[in-house]
């Protein structure tokens, strides 16, 4: 996590904690795959347990390995050493699936580590691709009983892993026009297909008001249903102010990201007005997007919110009456995540490339603060380690 502020809120934090408590209590902490590992981080506790999944489905037992470190230093006080290797590696969060591929691979090795005598504990952190921090880079942690040296053996074996596999994290996407004319040259049958906007996650620290896809399908129409999402206060707002069954002329889209978006002008039937308050399944918890409208174009159903959402699962569009299953194809602005929930039940997912806060070409946006050399922002990179 980062701030206007601070660029590591976790380190800070656990130095706080650690200042009030003293040297020799202990704090456990979890994270998230795609946390910022810091040198902060780990002069404050050995304790540190993280996400192990990409998607994420390891939320709960991430929490108890962390524990379980804690259980380990309330019996043994001294038995907890951590030892890491930060590697100057960076990729997009597409790049980061443990489900198959390069990933997948470090993964099983890292779970073999884990049942090796001593060994508590091992993470490695994806960090989140467009934190424009100092210290930006991967990170692979191993938490010993009190074997600082093989630790950092097998934490330098597993960011050696990580390096190797550098060129395969690259992750390519379809141009938008490829991807339209996919879905529309498929058999009726086959849908729904999941086309993803990585670029304008609002997981990812994106807005969420990108109208790219929607600009595409109307030059480019698909003679079919397709459903997707787009914050804009004021377009919602006109919603509910024809109420349902009324017309809406409106511009809409890039009101947040104009550095990225420009308006387009759109003519629709108001079909759902709703809070916008919905229950999640991926993180579990309540979120509200505002003041939420369905605005139907043509064949197009635009989700309206009035705050960007998370769509990491399909909640939002169950919470609007769409069931996205009987769509031909259906809009997710996700950076990766979103496949956990949408692509056993999908026909196919379609991740396609676009401009946005949330890029995965990450030459193309505008770093200030990381140190180089780091890749892929730097070729020659020379020692990987920090």
């Amino acid at each position: 996590m980062t701030t206007e502020t601070v660029e590591d809120v976790e380190g800070d934090l656990i130095q706080t904690l650690r200042a009030m408590v003293g040297p020799d209590f202990p704090i456990a902490v979890s994270c998230d795959l795609h946390a910022h590992f810091t040198k902060k981080m780990a002069e404050g506790t050995s304790l540190i347990a993280g996400y192990q999944t990409c998607p994420h489905i390891d939320i709960y037992e991430t929490g108890a390995r962390a524990m379980r470190l804690m259980a380990a230093a309330l019996e043994k006080p001294n038995s907890p050493v951590l030892s890491y290797r930060k590697v100057k590696l960076m990729a997009s969060a597409e790049g980061h699936d443990t489900t198959f591929g390069p990933m997948r691979e470090v993964l099983d090795r890292l779970h073999e580590i884990e049942k090796l005598p001593g060994v508590l504990d091992a993470t490695v952190y994806l960090t989140q691709p467009w934190l424009d921090v100092e210290e930006l880079g991967w990170s692979a942690l191993v938490v010993t009983d009190n074997d600082p040296q093989q630790g950092q053996v097998l934490a330098d074996e597993l960011a050696q892993m990580m390096w190797d596999r550098r060129e395969r994290v690259l992750f390519t996407k379809e141009k938008v026009n490829d991807a339209i004319n996919e879905v529309r040259a498929s058999e009726p049958g086959q849908r729904p297909y999941i086309l993803a906007e990585g670029s304008d996650s609002p997981s990812a620290g994106s807005t969420g008001d990108s109208n790219y896809l929607l600009k595409a399908l109307l030059e480019n129409p698909i003679d079919d249903v397709v459903y997707m999402t787009i914050t804009d206060a004021e377009v919602a707002s006109k919603c509910f102010a024809a109420k349902v069954g009324g017309s809406v002329l409106a511009e809409i889209g890039g009101t947040l990201s104009p550095r990225f978006f420009t308006p387009v002008q759109i003519a629709g039937t108001v079909v759902t007005l709703c809070d916008g308050v919905y229950q999640s399944k991926y993180p579990s918890k309540i979120f509200n997007a505002g003041p939420t409208a369905v605005l139907k174009v043509g064949n197009i159903y635009i989700v309206i919110t009035s705050k960007p959402a998370f769509m990491l699962d399909y909640q939002l569009y169950l919470r609007v009456g769409l069931d996205f299953t009987t769509a031909k194809a259906v809009l997710v602005k996700s950076a990766g995540g979103y496949r956990a929930y949408y692509e056993p039940l999908a026909f196919k997912c379609i991740d396609f490339a676009s401009p946005g806060p949330s890029d995965s070409r990450l030459p193309k946006l505008p770093f200030t603060k990381p140190r180089r050399p780091l890749w892929p922002f730097n070729r020659d990179i020379g020692d990987p380690w920090y």
